[in-house]
Parts: C-alpha cells; structure tokens; sequence
C-alpha cells in the first residue's frame, strides 16, 4: 500500500514496473476503511482492565467472571441496581410479553454497563437503548455556556440597559466605558 500511494503521489503508475500497484491505488480510500474498522473491531473487543481487574462488557461475561474469581461481586452489583430501580419505581410493569404497550410509550431494549470505583466496588448500571426512542417535541437542548459567552451576553445587557437596571448598583463606583 505504501509503494501504491508513492507511486500515486509521484505520477509513476504508468511507468513499468509500477503498473501493479495502480488497482491498489485506486482501491486506496476502501482499503483504509478497511482498516479502520478492522482496529475499530479488535477495540471493541479486547478485554477492558480497570485497577487490574477485567470490567465486563455483558451480563453473560460478568457471570462468567463472578465464576472464574470464585465470588459474586458482578451480580451482587447488578441486583444492587435493580433492586434501586425498584425502589425508585421508575418503569411501569406492564406484564412480560404482553403485546399491548400503554399510549404513549415505547417498547425499547436495555442492557447493563459495568465500571468499577476507584474503591474496588463494582458498579452495573441499566441503560436504555434511547436511539430507539424517537426525540421528543419539547425537548430542550442544555449546552455548556462559555465564559466568553457569558461576558459578551453581560456586556451587551449592560451596554442596553445599565448597571442599574441589572441590579448591578455596586459597579456605579467604578468608571465605566462608554458604550456605542
């Protein structure tokens, strides 16, 4: 591939000796893709390691490690949060495999999330699969606010309404300047 894109860069795949690696050439971009998603895979699929211990990536690897170490940490974890989600009943049991699904809602799949704190207690927590849902009317955007935002708004605000209007009586001791 190295001596394909040379010898793109440097005009010589009509030259002989060259030839052979102008089809590389052109499957250039498709190749990298390739690439890519071949380390993508080998990413998302190696083992996850946290203080030495392995963090599962689901429930039948956290139970296959609870096995393996000869103890229940992982699905003591999971109980713990379910047993929280009980308790803050936030779903609403509608029955297992009923096909009716209250107006309104949507059937969408959930699946567990392990970390570990840095004391050593593992966590599970139950997320939804919310690209299933779809975006509500009323949802509101909630950004992060910069401090150069936030100057410029004040700026402008007292540059519209005063000091005094923003409640800002203290500054009328200070020299301000003027605003055009």
């Amino acid at each position: 591939m190295t001596c394909a894109i040379y010898g793109k860069e440097h005009n010589l795949l009509e030259q002989d000796g060259w030839k052979c690696f102008a089809r590389l050439a052109r499957q250039q971009k498709k190749l990298l893709q390739l690439a890519h998603q071949a380390k993508l895979r080998s990413f998302r699929c190696r083992p996850t390691f946290k203080f030495g211990i392995q963090i599962p990536r689901s429930h039948a690897q956290a139970l296959e490690l609870d096995k393996e170490n000869g103890n229940h940490l992982w699905r003591d974890a999971e109980e713990r949060e379910l047993n929280q989600i009980d308790e803050f009943e936030a779903f609403m049991d509608v029955g297992i495999g009923t096909s009716a699904v209250p107006r309104g809602y949507k059937k969408i799949r959930v699946h567990m999330v392990y970390d570990m704190k840095v004391t050593l207690q593992r966590k599970a927590r139950l997320v939804a699969d919310g690209q299933l849902t779809d975006t509500p009317v009323d949802s509101v955007y909630s950004s992060v606010v910069s401090l150069r935002g936030l100057k410029t708004v004040l700026f402008i605000a007292e540059c519209r309404l005063g000091a005094q209007m923003l409640g800002m009586h203290i500054l009328k001791h200070i020299p301000m300047r003027k605003c055009t």
